[in-house]
């Protein structure tokens, strides 16, 4: 795995895009269910709050991929 071959099979790129491909937004809702449901009842919120800003991370993220110049493969 090298950082000057990315999108090489096993590069740094590979295993950003296996990620993405993971993190979608019903796999936050399970993993911040799961989490509160092991937490005490007063961090919830912040579970919430997290879980939100994620979402709007992946769509944040996909936005920028369509602009040249932005995000990971307009870089």
């Amino acid at each position: 795995m090298t950082e000057q071959d990315p999108k090489k099979e096993g590069g740094l790129g590979d295993l950003l895009g296996q990620a993405k491909e993971f993190l979608t937004d019903e796999r936050i809702d399970q993993v911040a269910g799961a989490i509160k449901g092991v937490a005490p009842d007063s961090v919830d919120k912040h579970v919430d709050t997290l879980a939100d800003k994620a979402k709007q991370a992946n769509g944040d993220d996909a936005d920028r991929r369509d602009v040249p110049g932005r995000g990971a493969e307009g870089s």
